[in-house]
């Protein structure tokens, strides 16, 4: 299976969130799926890549070539570069299997709502997973809670995405 993995790739971050991207990418890795990411060797988008190597399964990385040198170019099985970020974002949330969202930053919401948005749309059926590890996303969930109960959209979150507090729930499911 081909999971992509949305999270950070800030080296500054809390340990427990890199601790959670190894804790992925082993469980990636070990059930002999493959990872698909935005190919960058820092904070947690690193972690879940080497853990997933380290663990056996394969890597493709999509990079942008207006990000080379931002971005880096991993050993990767498979590197699809893309001419724009905008072409990435679409190429990481379309590929693949499943969605596995971790922490992140403003890139990450883009590949959430894109995710949620794209499958609501029809363009793919992947099951997308939200690790909502220490509360990371409560306040954007408060926010969808409300576009639905507003009415400002009509399919709820659980047609859309699951959240889970830790990723043996995601493997649990999948396999």
């Amino acid at each position: 299976m081909e999971i992509f993995v949305g999270c950070s790739s800030s080296e500054e971050v809390d340990n427990k969130y890199i601790d959670l991207a190894h804790e992925v990418g082993t469980l990636i890795g070990r059930n002999g799926h493959n990872l698909i990411f935005g190919s960058s060797e820092k904070g947690m988008m690193g972690e879940v890549y080497r853990a997933t190597k380290e663990s056996g399964g394969k890597v493709t990385a999509i990079l942008p070539k207006e990000y080379r040198g931002f971005l880096t170019e991993v050993e990767a099985d498979k590197t699809i570069y893309t001419d724009t970020a905008t072409e990435q974002l679409k190429t990481l949330v379309n590929m693949g299997d499943v969605t596995i969202i971790l922490p992140g930053s403003y890139g990450l919401i883009a590949e959430l709502s894109t995710s949620i948005q794209n499958k609501k749309l029809g363009e793919h059926n992947k099951k997308i997973f939200i690790v909502n590890i220490d509360g990371f996303f409560d306040d954007l969930l408060r926010l969808f809670d409300k576009v639905y109960l507003e009415k400002f959209d009509s399919c709820n979150r659980e047609e859309l995405f699951r959240v889970v507090k830790n990723p043996s729930e995601i493997f649990d499911i999948l396999n």
